[in-house]
């Protein structure tokens, strides 16, 4: 009986403030692009320390993943205040770990990975997220600049294509977003932050993942618990203006459904024109 009382009392307390975005389910992300089939043409992407190597201009993108990124686990509640102090560009990074990305902190030493077939990993409040004192909080740190000429009559775009559980993002201390849903990209348009950027210019990309979310109370299934950015990071240019924002190629097969038959094609494109299209 008083177990089920404290756990009323936790709900309430959960429901007597507004929830924060790692635990309101109507919040998924925000400042992210649209959901978008896969822009990119064929080949191989090139490293910010490859580029020159090539015609700068003429490089679509430019994988930011590599070796030189800056991880620090903020796991305490105290300490987890303190996180979002370290997403400046002028935040003191040099005493943190050296991590690769993509990667998963657990796979590198710094918590113990977790296994469950069917009970949660975490406490907290009933149907809410885990509790701030059990939710540590994880901050990468990279430091870029764009190649000459990358950005010229360009929109230029941040894609993290896979961070668990949540997190949000900055780039020189101005915020892009949040996003969870950890299996899916989260695009951020950066071409005004990035406006006034030259050649040389250092830039500082931040990204706080928080371990859990309400929807990790999805996720209970025989599965590993793994976080971090574990999938690349890319930054991408795309047209100003008159180019292609998402397409679809529907075939339909007419019966009888032999080895040959007649097929027809169907090919939606949405554009983003800057005359009428």
């Amino acid at each position: 009986y008083l177990r089920f009382l404290n756990g009323v009392f936790k709900f309430c307390s959960c429901r007597c403030r507004r929830p924060r975005e790692f635990e309101d389910p109507r919040v998924v992300s925000r400042g992210t692009l649209p959901p978008h089939t896969p822009l990119l043409a064929a080949g191989a992407a090139p490293r910010v320390d490859d580029i020159q190597e090539q015609d700068p201009a003429a490089g679509q993108r430019v994988v930011l993943s590599g070796k030189d990124w800056r991880f620090r686990l903020f796991k305490g509640k105290k300490e987890q205040a303190q996180a979002a102090n370290f997403v400046g560009p002028d935040a003191d990074d040099l005493g943190w770990d050296k991590v690769s990305v993509p990667s998963n902190w657990q796979l590198l030493g710094f918590e113990a990975p977790i296994y469950t077939n069917m009970a949660y990993p975490f406490t907290g409040c009933p149907l809410r997220k885990p509790r701030l004192d059990a939710n540590p909080v994880g901050v990468y740190r990279h430091r870029f600049t764009l190649p000459a000429g990358f950005k010229a009559g360009r929109r230029l775009r941040l894609v993290l294509h896979g961070v668990s559980s949540a997190c949000h993002v900055w780039i020189d201390g101005r915020k892009l977003g949040y996003h969870q849903d950890s299996g899916m990209p989260a695009e951020f348009d950066v071409s005004e932050v990035l406006r006034d950027s030259t050649e040389g210019t250092e830039h500082v990309l931040a990204v706080l993942v928080l371990k859990w979310c309400d929807g990790s109370l999805l996720e209970d299934q025989d599965t590993w618990w793994l976080n971090g950015i574990f999938r690349d990071v890319v930054l991408y240019a795309v047209p100003e203006s008159n180019a292609i924002e998402d397409y679809r190629i529907t075939t339909v097969v007419d019966p009888p459904y032999t080895e040959v038959a007649d097929a027809e094609i169907l090919v939606d494109v949405a554009l983003r024109c800057s005359d009428p299209c």
